[in-house]
């Protein structure tokens, strides 16, 4: 994605590798760049689509800003940990339908 918020064509390559990224990356870069959504289409080439999760530990901190050193735009961290994130966000931010009927988890 351009800055103005265009989506560019992202030409293929031998041997190359396409990443997306996703959301807690997206939050540990403050929004600065956006989770992309997920979705395969029929290019007419022969092409191999392998999904990868990696998540940190359910009481990792995912509130470090890692722009901060180059903006110094926002606050350098502020301590937040993924699985209550996660939770939440799923819950009430994308409300996804599997998530709707967990307990609202403060923390564990």
């Amino acid at each position: 994605m351009q800055a103005n918020g265009t989506w560019i064509e992202v030409k293929t390559r031998p041997g190359s590798l396409i990443m997306n990224i996703g959301d807690t990356f997206s939050r540990m870069l403050w929004g600065r760049f956006k989770a992309t959504r997920h979705r395969v289409l029929d290019i007419g080439e022969d092409r191999y689509s392998v999904p990868f999760f990696l998540s940190p530990n359910y009481h990792n901190d995912i509130g470090l800003n890692f722009l901060w050193q180059y903006t110094q735009e926002e606050d350098a961290h502020v301590p937040e940990k993924y699985g209550p994130w996660v939770l939440y966000t799923m819950k009430h931010k994308k409300k996804y339908f599997e998530y709707k009927v967990l307990p609202e988890i403060e923390d564990l």
